[in-house]
């Protein structure tokens, strides 16, 4: 809830500056993206089962069911890892992009104000964005190298750092650093991986939405009116379609009715038939080296297959794994991730306008 002194501010039409605790830069990956006619994602499992083969790490992932399909995006540092494409589908369409950049804000807090102010300074910056994914901690976005510099700079304001108070600060703190997350595979394999922590988000939405890629201006508005609205952000990912230069969008949301969406949607001028939702629980996992190991989001993939669970989107970025499945199945992802993972419980989450 905002304080007195920043709803002063804001009626005088000043924008008050969102604090987080930093950010994060990866470098230097090569990414795929990959669009398959095939509705069964777990055709997928295979290449990235000859990836972790390979002791290749992917720091990022990205994968969404979509009508006639699904995509995913997959962020390597390695770029021999493309070559396993070649066998994979003739029914897949692929492109590649080198020399990638994901930029980490964190911690986001569930707070929408984050990802709509984020997406209003790339606009302005006339920024690319290649993919956008979440955690439950960070917010990433995916960027040319070019980009980098201008964009960072232009995060102070909208935002405010606890580990850097100005630019200066940050490109300080870069000095010796090649980069900031250091891909490593952890020492160990254990038979079933542990997780520290398993949280479980009910009563939540799942929206998607088809955007040019080059423009995400609608998903900032919906982001800012829902912001409004004291909604909260529990996932969202893009992942790429059939059509050239188009993104789909899996966002997740909850603390507002139906009746309050609907409302939103007229108001920034999404048509109805741009924008579906349904119910859908989300499952968050972090555990050790999550963001070090290779291998996590196959297995997470392969455990679903396994117990007939239809993942309707997934995101891997900043060390955990989120999962999006469809309320009726949600006992059923749970129980496929206590058998494949070493769980310490599960932490029911709940917010809005109904009560865990």
């Amino acid at each position: 809830m905002a304080s007195c002194a920043d709803e002063s501010e804001q009626k005088k039409g000043k924008e008050v500056s969102l604090r987080l605790g930093g950010f994060k830069i990866l470098k230097g990956l090569w990414g795929v993206s990959v669009c398959c006619t095939s509705n069964e994602i777990e055709s997928s499992v295979p290449l990235l089962q000859r990836i972790s083969q390979k002791k290749i790490n992917i720091p990022y992932l990205t994968l969404s069911y979509q009508t006639g399909g699904h995509g995913y995006h997959l962020l390597c540092e390695e770029p021999k890892f493309s070559r396993f494409l070649d066998d994979h589908s003739t029914a897949c369409l692929s492109r590649n992009n080198r020399d990638l950049t994901v930029l980490s804000l964190f911690p986001h807090r569930n707070d929408l104000r984050v990802l709509a102010r984020v997406l209003e300074i790339t606009r302005r910056q006339k920024t690319y964005i290649h993919g956008l994914a979440s955690s439950p901690s960070a917010l990433s976005l995916v960027l040319d190298k070019r980009n980098l510099e201008k964009l960072t700079y232009a995060l102070f304001g909208p935002f405010t750092f606890s580990s850097y108070r100005t630019p200066s600060d940050w490109k300080l703190a870069q000095k010796g650093k090649e980069k900031l997350f250091k891909e490593v595979v952890a020492s160990y394999q254990e038979k079933r991986p542990k997780i520290y922590g398993l949280e479980c988000w009910r009563e939540t939405f799942l929206a998607h939405m088809i955007l040019e890629q080059d423009s995400f201006e609608l998903l900032r508005a919906l982001s800012a009116a829902l912001a409004e609205q004291n909604a909260r952000l529990i996932f969202v990912n893009s992942t790429p379609t059939a059509t050239p230069r188009k993104h789909s969008i899996s966002f997740c949301y909850t603390g507002v009715s139906e009746d309050q969406i609907h409302g939103i949607l007229q108001r920034i001028h999404i048509e109805q038939q741009d924008f579906s939702q349904q119910e859908a629980v989300i499952l968050n996992m972090t555990g050790p080296h999550f963001g070090d190991r290779y291998g996590l989001a196959t297995r997470l993939l392969q455990a679903m297959s396994n117990e007939g669970v239809v993942p309707l989107a997934m995101g891997c970025t900043v060390a955990s794994m989120g999962l999006v499945v469809s309320k009726i199945q949600a006992e059923k992802a749970v129980l496929a991730i206590n058998r494949e993972f070493d769980t310490l419980g599960l932490v029911e989450k709940c917010y809005g306008i109904n009560s865990c």
